[in-house]
């Protein structure tokens, strides 16, 4: 599956060999792009690699330090998700990686507070690029 026309490319560029933290901001206000309404809460989230994460052997890490943590300590301001990422050792002299890079997704699936409770769910790119 091709990744969403509409999903937000990360500004930072990784090497496949490179083992980085990246955060995703969770939108929050009245406008109907908004991931989240006003007052709204996540209760809970899953990261998993999309299908273009897969080709490119992408993998959330949860070890001790680089779990991923949910910090949403303002109502005011967008949630926000952390999380680190490797790519998997076999992957690292593919050609996807050359010239332009290859561009993996991380589907973030969230569960709100809202009564009922709302699951939404969001990709954000990233360009993975031999340096």
């Amino acid at each position: 599956m091709a990744n969403p026309s509409t999903a937000r490319v990360a500004r930072y560029e990784p090497d496949p060999r490179d083992v980085v933290p990246f955060v995703m901001l969770i939108s929050r206000g009245s406008d109907t792009s908004d991931i989240l309404q006003p007052g709204e809460s996540i209760v809970s989230y899953t990261l998993e690699p999309s299908a273009t994460g897969d080709e490119a052997g992408l993998v959330i890490l949860n070890t001790a330090g680089r779990a991923p943590s949910l910090e949403d300590d303002d109502p005011e301001t967008m949630p926000r998700i952390g999380f680190w990422f490797s790519i998997d050792e076999a992957m690292w002299d593919s050609p996807i990686f050359d010239r332009d890079g290859f561009v993996a997704g991380v589907e973030c699936t969230i569960v709100t507070d809202a009564d009922p409770s709302v699951t939404k769910q969001f990709t954000l790119l990233i360009r993975v690029k031999n340096k």
